[in-house]
């Protein structure tokens, strides 16, 4: 099999290398046009300073680059940012971001109200939202008309507006909010308004730590060395070739023909990673690929500069600010790289890195780079008031550089690759002009893409490392098979625990206050010790307030041994809450993870499975299952290869969810009744009542899937407890 892979960016490389080591015996080959690796990503060393010439740090929370950055053994350079406040620059005067919120969203009142941005009517108008109900309808909708609705046009124009559209460096009136940012739509929908699910989502992070991190994460070395390491540590059936422009690209008699300056080759696949613009020579007559070529674009330029710590008459606060769109400058942000990456720059430096390109300013690609620095150095001199000149500036000019991703942009997307799976087979479509402008989305895309033509060659076992059973997300390993071996090897993790309980209010309300509250702090005594292991990683935990009536609570225990889960049970027995505790069910089981090839126990995406720490999602639905064993459909009298087929299809139903459901699969073969348990968390329930339902459809749990009793709640937590005790 030769494969094409057109662009050497992060996305191209991150496909040649997943590519790469899942097949083995193909030729693969990346073409980029310039002469050197890593497209937008590049990283300047000079005197001490580390200089990001492009993104200076992705978003951490989108795990797709931490996991490359570890598998390829760069997990100890990485950092977080300094955390500290954000501000606005509007009309001539600097204001702080109000705390509590998320990108200019309040989830918290004291600082909102205390907030000098805005005035009294616009908090009063944002506040409102606590009575709106979702935005109407179920169509696409702009970002801006989704946020005036909900917060009114002063917190829109004041925070919104700047904080996001430099982001995708575009007119919120036009772009798309279920292209760009869909969560939120999720949300409001989920809690009833917007301001109600951002509370819920912030109450979340800071239950599990994530809000007092600093949300973004570079490399000590610069995000290039992501790049170098990917060069380095390519596999050898894949061929580099830099300074080779793709010159077209067509699909005839089955194969690809790619012609660049050096000729002309065919190929069996092939994957494009370019911008938009590049489809002006890819297929070229086929109108299917219009909307892409005519993507709109926008233009932005960077312009960094270095200055001695003594220019400034005070020292900076926080780590930079953005610009309201209505005040009089062509800038949109300036960030304080000395403040947010100190490992960047000397000691006594202060590193400045200011964002030209207003939607609809045409700055960026009327003016030279010269006349660009001179600009962005006398207004942001203008803002700060530093004296003297930078003793070094660095200039990049984006033009036409960032997609667009307009209303209705999901559905344009959908169409394009339905028209390609039809009538493309073998080729990708993947990076910014489809999901995600990002670095992380763009290895994101590679990932699925490599993991989906495994599933479909079924020729090496994927990444991924998920069960046998039938459950929600997953797509279980699989390879070539012998026919007649049928037990797939598994690797054990965490013993695990599933308790549930009634709680004997009766006895409860009999006893005195004061022997209430000495009861509960003993009981929250136990929890802040597991809730310490669970932060240390040395086990995990959750609680759960059971909905219906198989319960009141819930106990999530996972332990290293089965004696660490014996102890960790005895000592919930011997604390006097139990004495109102009424056991009604429980489940014993192990984390597990099989696979129909062997893959090494100590791959992290295998290590992080069977050693998990449980998320502090929502909502939890829990349930064990079996497989069919009858005399017309015996799942263990199936071939390995029937059974992988089968495994293959159902989990392409769970891929679906991956964004939504986050799934945990627990063997007990030996250990209780049932064979697995299968543990579904989300911030909405409502995924559990979908993907259970549509899985049902599906061969593998029509023909051999037994359910048994679910059990559905919701993240109990210390203030969860007093309100359940009270």
């Amino acid at each position: 099999m030769k494969v094409a892979i057109i662009g050497g960016g992060l996305t191209g490389l991150s496909a040649a290398y997943y590519m790469g080591k899942a097949f083995p015996n193909w030729d693969i080959h990346v073409l980029e046009s310039s002469n050197r690796w890593g497209g937008k990503v590049q990283t300047k060393r000079r005197d001490g300073y580390v200089v990001e010439v492009g993104p200076d740090s992705y978003l951490a929370r989108k795990t797709s680059m931490t996991d490359l950055v570890q598998e390829l053994g760069l997990g100890d350079t990485l950092v977080r940012n300094a955390t500290g406040e954000s501000y606005i620059y509007h009309q001539g005067q600097m204001k702080p971001i109000p705390g509590g919120s998320i990108i200019g969203i309040p989830t918290e009142f004291l600082p909102f109200a205390m907030s000098s941005l805005l005035s009294w009517f616009g908090k009063l108008r944002a506040g409102l939202d606590i009575f709106k109900k979702p935005y109407p309808g179920n169509e696409d909708m702009s970002i801006d008309a989704f946020f005036r609705y909900h917060l009114g046009d002063e917190l829109v124009n004041l925070l919104i507006e700047p904080l996001l559209s430099g982001i995708y460096g575009g007119d919120l009136k036009r772009l798309s909010l279920l292209g760009t940012f869909p969560e939120f739509r999720q949300l409001e929908q989920k809690h009833g308004n917007l301001v109600k699910g951002m509370m819920a989502m912030q109450g979340m992070r800071k239950q599990s730590g994530a809000a007092t991190e600093g949300q973004f994460a570079q490399l000590t070395g610069g995000l290039e060395s992501l790049v170098d390491a990917l060069v380095e540590q390519m596999p050898k059936n894949v061929s580099l070739h830099t300074s080779t422009e793709v010159l077209e690209a067509s699909y005839t008699d089955k194969l690809y023909t790619v012609q660049t300056q050096n000729g002309t080759d065919s190929y069996d696949r092939l994957v494009i990673t370019t911008p938009p613009k590049a489809y002006e020579k890819f297929f070229l007559g086929d109108e299917k690929f219009e909307d892409l070529r005519h993507m709109e674009q926008s233009s932005c330029a960077i312009v960094i500069m270095s200055l001695p710590k003594s220019a400034f008459t005070k020292p900076l606060q926080g780590t930079g600010f953005v610009i309201t769109r209505s005040t009089e400058t062509p800038l949109t942000a300036c960030t304080y790289i000395s403040s947010k990456w100190p490992q960047t720059t000397p000691q006594d430096k202060v590193v400045l890195r200011v964002f030209l390109g207003k939607p609809t300013d045409s700055t960026v690609d009327t003016h030279s780079e010269e006349e660009l620095c001179e600009l962005a150095l006398s207004e942001i001199r203008n803002i700060l008031k530093f004296t003297g000149n930078p003793e070094w500036i660095e200039v990049v000019r984006l033009q036409k550089s960032m997609p667009q991703y307009e209303v209705g942009h999901k559905e344009r997307v959908a169409t394009l690759m339905d028209h390609a799976q039809e009538h493309y087979p073998g080729l990708a479509l993947i990076g910014t002009p489809f999901k995600g402008v990002g670095m992380p989305d763009g290895i994101k895309q590679a990932y699925e893409l490599v993991e989906a033509w495994k599933e479909e060659t079924k020729e090496v076992v994927p990444m991924d490392t998920h069960t046998e059973s039938v459950h929600a997300g997953a797509t279980p390993m699989h390879g070539h098979t012998t026919g007649l071996e049928k037990v797939p090897e598994t690797y054990e993790g965490w013993f695990s625990l599933h308790a549930n309980y009634s709680i004997n209010f009766e006895k409860w309300r009999s006893w005195s206050a004061e022997q209430q509250i000495e009861v509960l702090q003993s009981f929250k005594a136990f929890i802040g010790n597991l809730e310490t292991a669970h932060e240390a990683h040395t086990s995990s935990y959750a609680m759960y307030q059971i909905n219906g009536h198989k319960g009141d609570i819930m106990f999530w225990f996972l332990q290293p041994s089965l004696q660490d889960l014996n102890e960790v049970e005895l000592t919930l027995k011997k604390l006097p809450i139990f004495s109102v505790l009424q056991p009604e069910s429980s489940f014993v089981s192990v984390i597990e993870v099989s696979n129909y090839v062997k893959s090494p126990k100590d791959h992290p995406k295998v290590q992080a499975r069977l050693y998990p720490k449980i998320p502090r999602l929502a909502c939890m639905c829990f349930y064990p299952m079996a497989k069919q064993r009858n005399l017309t459909d015996n799942w263990y009298m199936l071939d390995r290869q029937s059974r992988g087929s089968m495994m293959r299809s159902h989990g392409q139903i769970g891929k679906k969810y991956e964004d939504t459901i986050k799934e945990f699969t627990t063997g007990a073969f030996g250990m209780d009744d049932w064979e697995w348990g299968i543990t579904l968390m989300s911030d909405d329930p409502i995924q559990f009542k979908k993907i259970v339902n549509e899985m049902r459809f599906d061969e593998v749990s029509a023909r051999f899937g037994i359910f048994g009793p679910f059990t559905i709640g919701t993240i109990l937590d210390m203030d969860g407890i007093d309100h359940l005790f009270s």
